[in-house]
């Protein structure tokens, strides 16, 4: 009996979540928009006071201690863009080092799942940066401070 409730119950659950598009995992499969982001931060042009946001990144705890990282950009840049996270801040010292490899972003749009928990991320001390390849550099990129990030409900 109790085998059958349980039967039912996870029968329940799965057509719930395909009804409604909710997921149950979280992990690495599926892909997830900047609309389903717990947190947000604005993506600015590095070293410029009061910078106009040119873009958001999405932050989102995963499925045991990951996060996944969405990024999109106001303006789709024609060629792909680098993006990582670094230690540093946007309008100050970035560091040389990447910490943590995103994917590119193609058309304006990135999204990576990595293995390290939402909360160190948030902690203080690391930023995002896109930037142009570097024959294109002098164009420039994005920077975010993955501490400003607030609860997208605020944002």
């Amino acid at each position: 009996m109790a085998r059958r409730n349980l039967l039912t119950l996870t029968l329940a659950v799965a057509t719930l979540s395909l009804v409604t598009g909710c997921s149950l995992g979280g992990g690495e499969g599926g892909e997830s928009g900047i609309d389903d982001a717990q947190f947000l931060t604005e993506l600015v042009a590095p070293f410029q006071e009061d910078a106009e946001p040119l873009g958001e990144a999405g932050l989102s705890a995963t499925e045991g201690e990951k996060t996944r990282i969405v990024l999109e950009l106001d303006v789709p840049p024609e060629a792909p863009m680098r993006a990582d996270i670094r230690s540093g801040a946007c309008d100050g010292p970035i560091g040389l080092n990447v910490q943590y490899p995103l994917n590119d972003v193609a058309e304006g749009k990135s999204s990576t799942v990595l293995d390290v928990g939402l909360a160190e991320l948030r902690r203080g001390g690391y930023i995002i940066v896109v930037q142009r390849p570097s024959e294109q550099a002098e164009v420039g990129g994005f920077c975010g401070n993955l501490s400003d990030a607030v609860p997208a409900e605020e944002f």
